[in-house]
């Protein structure tokens, strides 16, 4: 497996619009809503976003009566469960806002992420390229596309434990289907050293005008 002769961070990410359905049909997603559901000791779990451009964001996610919630508003953080309401700070800030953005690889720039191709890697069978981000924080995400078909299937960041171990934390998109001329995946991994949950998209709707409530902090 060999780098391709003069491949860049541009080509990949035009290859991975086009093959979203084009940057027309991409920006033409004003909002998002889709719910994600998976299983944990027999009980669903039921995670329901909200999306609006440029990164507006709801992440609320349920398991039994136990929640938690996420916002971003484009410049505050918060996450709402029954420990209190706290800041993303770090890490966790960094992943919320490139997760947070709808057109993020488009916008790199503006939200202080420097790409650089990383080499070559395989995933589930595919040869990929692989872009490391690095964020103004200095933290680092590595994000995986496919050379074929030219989709994102993968985002991986590395944890560190309170002993100093490393961790890997990764979020596996798949399975891509289409919506009014663009691709969504319909099934979402989230692991950490591949133990986690699998997401199957249940429900998805774009440019439904929902209201802004979903984005207001309680901590102001």
């Amino acid at each position: 497996m060999r780098m391709p002769k003069g491949m860049t961070v541009k080509k990949i990410v035009d290859k991975y619009y086009e093959a979203l359905g084009g940057r027309k049909n991409v920006l033409a997603v004003k909002d998002l809503k889709y719910i994600m559901v998976s299983g944990y000791d027999g009980m669903p779990i039921v995670d329901t976003i909200w999306q609006k451009q440029p990164h507006l964001y709801n992440s609320s996610i349920y398991y039994y009566t136990v929640g938690k919630t996420i916002i971003y508003t484009g410049t505050k953080s918060e996450a709402r469960d029954l420990y209190g309401i706290r800041e993303l700070k770090d890490a966790e800030l960094d992943e919320l806002i490139l997760q947070s953005h709808m057109n993020p690889f488009l916008n790199l720039e503006k939200l202080g992420i420097k790409a650089k191709l990383d080499g070559l890697k395989k995933f589930r069978d595919s040869d990929c390229y692989v872009l490391k981000l690095t964020f103004a924080s200095g933290n680092v995400m590595w994000v995986y596309f496919d050379m074929k078909n030219g989709l994102k299937v993968r985002n991986e960041r590395e944890l560190v434990d309170k002993d100093g171990g490393v961790h890997i934390k990764a979020t596996d998109y798949l399975d891509y289907r289409g919506l009014k001329g663009v691709m969504f995946p319909s099934k979402i991994v989230q692991t950490t050293d591949g133990q986690g949950l699998s997401f199957t998209v249940s429900k998805l709707e774009t440019n439904t005008g929902f209201d802004d409530k979903y984005f207001e902090l309680r901590n102001k």
